[in-house]
């Protein structure tokens, strides 16, 4: 190889796919922390709302989520959708207490610890939210938190 090519080659590098982006056939796409940071307060104004169809709408059809409040995992949309049509008859409120971004080539990771105010239960818990770049859009693909006790 000479060294004009070589050259080329390392400085192309920054501008290639990774692994990630080739899997899902678009380009490398981040998320700020301000836009991580917006989501999160998007998505607990959906909570505000009382409509359980504006919260589930920040999920991927194929979203992996088990929360605190919740016995088992909601295995698709349809019993997401039905937990938090559950928590909204019940008033669910989320108070973010700290938190840690990570960023990555379509994604970001949000976690750290918050307190649901469901009715008059008080749960604290250490949450973790990844989101995805689905077609442009970031979404939730998976969502966890465990009671802290």
């Amino acid at each position: 190889m000479t060294w004009k090519l070589a050259a080329a080659v390392v400085a192309l590098a920054p501008l290639a796919i990774t692994p990630a982006a080739a899997a899902t056939g678009q380009s490398c796409k981040s998320f700020t922390e301000a836009e991580v940071k917006e989501r999160f307060d998007r998505w607990n104004a959906s909570l505000a709302s009382g409509s359980a169809d504006a919260v589930t709408l920040w999920y991927t059809p194929d979203a992996k989520v088990h929360l605190a409040l919740k016995d088992k995992p909601a295995a698709d949309q349809k019993a997401l959708r039905a937990f938090y049509e559950g928590a909204m008859i019940k008033g669910v409120k989320v108070e973010l207490k700290d938190r840690k971004i990570t960023l990555g080539c379509n994604t970001a990771t949000d976690q750290g610890r918050l307190v649901y105010r469901v009715g008059n239960e008080t749960v604290t818990a250490d949450y973790r939210k990844v989101y995805e770049n689905r077609d442009g859009v970031f979404l939730l693909k998976e969502h966890t938190s465990t009671r802290v006790q």
